[in-house]
């Protein structure tokens, strides 16, 4: 038994390192490098719910960005809710390009499934599940969620105004997060400097607001996502990398 885990545990090891190895050495160094990283989920100050964010690399150079965000507690008597997304991309002379991307939302009434696939020789992004479609693709399009990694490469290596290009629902939607200065924030890793960012969708009904440090590769120490009046807010609670 310990040497077949030994086995699992070198494999892994490879997986980064190959994937790692066959970067650039500007991604090397602006890129994140994997991890896995853990959050609590709140509302009006309860926590109502736990989810997770991981970055690794294949061995055949491609990357797999995964998250999950699920209800606990009490109101999981109520809404056993669950959200999971996954996006797969490569680098191109250091520029994300997505494969594809799945989201799930399941256990409450409202139930939503997306599929979107990449095809970069064709130029197209299309949809696999009803309602399907299709979009001219152009580089520097992302999905839904891969362009918070971009963001994190962007903000290493001194970028400060940004925008992205994210396909969703069908639809070529421009994300502009706005820098809203440094902020110092508390956290259970300790008081942490971070960037905050905020985004608020074209309607205006919703806002997403971003604290990405410095020390932790710029990841998302923390997220709110304010929609109706009613923030959510994900604060990170440890983080492994590799």
């Amino acid at each position: 038994m310990k040497k077949i885990i030994l086995v699992l545990l070198i494999f892994l090891n490879y997986t980064h390192i190959s994937a790692f190895e066959q970067m650039s050495a500007k991604s090397k160094v602006d890129f994140p490098p994997p991890f896995i990283a853990h959050y609590k989920v709140y509302s009006k100050g309860l926590p109502i719910g736990e989810g997770s964010r991981s970055l690794s690399y294949r061995t055949d150079g491609t990357f797999v960005l995964e998250g999950q965000v699920n209800t606990t507690g009490m109101l999981a008597l109520f809404r056993d809710d669950k959200v999971t997304e996954f996006s797969s991309f490569m680098l191109k002379q250091d520029r994300v390009l997505p494969l594809e991307y799945r989201y799930q939302h399941s256990g409450s009434k409202k139930q939503k499934q997306v599929h979107i696939t990449f095809d970069w020789q064709r130029k197209s992004a299309s949809s696999k599940i009803e309602p399907t479609w299709q979009l001219p693709l152009e580089e520097g399009m992302l999905d839904d969620q891969v362009y918070q990694v971009v963001l994190m490469q962007e903000l290493a290596y001194g970028k400060r105004d940004v925008r992205y290009k994210v396909i969703d629902d069908g639809k070529i939607k421009e994300y502009v997060p706005v820098l809203l200065g440094k902020v110092f924030i508390e956290t259970p890793l300790g008081k942490l400097e971070t960037l905050q960012y905020q985004r608020t969708s074209a309607d205006k009904k919703r806002q997403t607001t971003l604290w990405c440090a410095p020390d932790f590769h710029y990841l998302p120490v923390q997220i709110e996502h304010n929609e109706k009046g009613t923030p959510v807010t994900m604060v990170l609670q440890s983080v492994q990398w590799w």
